[in-house]
């Protein structure tokens, strides 16, 4: 939710990309997990959370985006973060990575 509440001071418009998430089991259904997103960030009006399934390169150029924003919670999610990065060599996207705000 940090990641996102920056990301919606920098740019007119966020979309939240909730993936349908066939390789595991979740708690909530697709659609619960987009209207929680959508809750949680209800007083941001600039956000939006929609459904994707497939690539995230795919999703985030069909919505005309150029930024993806990830949240980086460790090290380990530094590392992965910059390794897909790697792997995704899309000239109309740009990275974001942001340490999130951790509350413990």
């Amino acid at each position: 939710e940090d990641a996102i509440r920056r990301a919606a001071k920098m740019f007119d418009r966020v979309i939240i990309a909730v993936a349908v998430a066939h390789h595991k089991k979740t708690l909530f259904s697709l659609d619960e997990r987009v209207a929680l997103a959508q809750a949680a960030l209800a007083d941001c009006p600039n956000v939006t959370a929609l459904p994707f399934d497939g690539l995230i390169v795919e999703f985030v150029r069909a919505q005309n985006a150029q930024v993806i924003v990830r949240g980086l919670r460790s090290v380990t999610d530094y590392d992965y973060e910059t390794q897909m990065s790697g792997l995704v060599s899309a000239p109309v996207l740009n990275a974001l990575q942001s340490k999130v705000a951790t509350k413990h």
